[in-house]
């Protein structure tokens, strides 16, 4: 049932940002401020096309809050400023001295599904938690089941080109599902994803298959102005693995230090865990300890997608940062994701116990 809830919330967030970006493009939607269409960019990246979302309603400039926010939301974003692919999306925070301090933003409720005007889809709050996206800024792929599928177009002079498949093999596919954040490619075939549209990029790829992007690649001349029917590239990538979630857990003694992170007395037991949600069948999660001069590795198999590293007595050596690594082969390629660092701290006195967890 929880389940179910998180994924109708993460539905209408989706159309939600949809709405917003239509607004954007001209359409207004507040009765009492006709004027007020919204404005969306992307600040304090390496380019126009990454960095903190920030819309513009009112007048008034304002990061979005980070809530529930994914790839698939991320891609109406990216569309909208004319930029490539959703690579990624996450938070950023904002470090606060006291409330007073904390960060003006947009706050996206869903109470415009059942209306139209403006003002009950974005609402001022404050928040330490910021939304940030990365698109990337001349590769993407349309039409395709997911974000990681489609028929390729490459942007050159602020306008996209279809790309022929005589100019296009697996190692330059290799460096464009590694540009959008996927994972290596399975497939590689002319019209998959649609025929190809005019223009049509006039050179032919030479990549080694190791650039990070496929307009680094060498390149080569071409006469190329069409493509025959059923030659435009069609491209799919492996989905690139979720990030596992890592806990920690103890019955007898764990609490929340303010900025060490988690602190367990001395003694007593303690797990953590690691976690990811359902992609593919099997794998393995590897546990990853660092100090300052220690660094070890402890691995479990992967068990309905999770695994549990118990520790039965703390010890000051075992204070550091724990990552959770999970790694699996889907078609001869090895995939693989981490966590957040989780840091604990070992104390000397009895905490009161609980549940903790990082990056949920």
């Amino acid at each position: 049932m929880i389940s179910t809830q998180r994924d109708v919330c993460l539905d209408m967030d989706r159309h939600l940002l949809l709405l917003l970006l239509l607004w954007s493009s001209g359409v207004q939607a507040d009765e009492d401020h006709p004027d007020s269409a919204v404005i969306a960019r992307l600040v304090g990246g390496a380019s126009r096309c990454e960095g903190t979302l920030e819309l513009n309603y009112l007048s008034e400039w304002r990061p979005v809050k980070d809530y529930r926010w994914d790839r698939e939301a991320a891609a109406a974003v990216c569309k909208h400023l004319d930029c490539g692919s959703a690579v990624s999306v996450g938070s950023r925070k904002h470090s606060v001295t006291s409330i007073t301090s904390l960060p003006s933003v947009w706050r996206i409720s869903g109470d415009c599904f059942s209306g139209s005007a403006l003002r009950h889809c974005i609402r001022k709050g404050i928040s330490t938690s910021v939304l940030h996206v990365t698109c990337s800024d001349s590769v993407r792929l349309l039409n395709g089941s997911s974000l990681c599928s489609g028929r390729l177009q490459v942007k050159s002079n602020q306008s996209w080109s279809s790309v022929c498949e005589a100019d296009f093999d697996r190692q330059d596919a290799e460096v464009v599902c590694r540009e959008l954040g996927c994972g290596p490619p399975s497939v590689l075939q002319g019209a998959l994803y649609g025929e190809v549209e005019a223009p049509v990029w006039n050179k032919e790829f030479q990549c080694g298959g190791h650039e990070s992007a496929l307009l680094n690649c060498r390149s080569s001349g071409s006469a190329r102005s069409s493509c025959s029917p059923g030659k435009a590239v069609g491209l799919t990538c492996l989905d690139s693995l979720a990030q596992p979630i890592i806990i920690l857990t103890s019955m007898d003694g764990v609490s929340e230090a303010q900025q060490q992170g988690f602190q367990v007395s001395k003694g007593s037991s303690f797990t953590v865990s690691c976690s990811i949600q359902p992609q593919y069948p099997g794998g393995s999660f590897h546990l990853t300890f660092t100090s300052s001069d220690t660094k070890n590795n402890y691995t479990q198999p992967a068990v309905n997608h999770s695994a549990n590293f118990p520790f039965p007595a703390a010890e000051p050596a075992q204070q550091g940062n724990y990552s959770c690594v999970y790694q699996v082969h889907v078609s001869s390629h090895k995939l693989s994701s981490e966590s957040h660092l989780l840091s604990v701290t070992v104390s000397a006195s009895p905490q009161t116990g609980g549940r903790w967890a990082d990056g949920v």
